[in-house]
């Protein structure tokens, strides 16, 4: 399993301003783990099947904001929620979820083939007004 930490110091939802995220991509930890269910080998006629390929799970964290952009304070009733994005450094397009638990702090992704990959993070408020995405955090999963 793949554990992410996106920090919110001023990744935080919405207003004016035009703060950034910090990440720390020192605090990435990687553990080798399959998501896929144990492997029993049955035996089967057919020699020409695929292969399937070693599933990995990865771990975005974040600290839910307290600042938005402009310096104002943020209580945790005007955030909305978070949006995830991520995708394999090979994507063009990232593969989005959308968070609208404010009290969620953490992210799971699962059923990603073995590569490096890209994360990006935005917090939004009531009012559906986003604060600037993350600066990219990299990680090699199942490599």
């Amino acid at each position: 399993m793949l554990v992410i930490l996106l920090t919110t110091t001023l990744l935080s939802a919405c207003g004016s301003g035009g703060g950034e995220g910090n990440l720390i991509p020192g605090d990435v930890s990687q553990q080798s783990s399959s998501s896929s269910s144990s492997t029993s080998s049955s035996s089967s006629s057919s020699s020409s099947s695929p292969a399937t390929p070693n599933l990995h799970t990865a771990i975005v964290e974040w600290d839910i904001p307290t600042t938005r952009e402009n310096g104002e304070d943020l209580l945790l009733s005007e955030i909305g929620g978070y949006e995830v994005m991520y995708r394999g450094a090979n994507d063009e397009l990232f593969t989005s979820a959308v968070i609208t638990d404010q009290t969620r702090s953490e992210f799971e992704i699962t059923s990603l083939e073995a590569g490096r990959y890209e994360v990006r993070i935005a917090a939004f408020d009531t009012e559906g007004l986003y604060s600037d995405y993350s600066e990219p955090a990299f990680a090699d999963i199942g490599i």
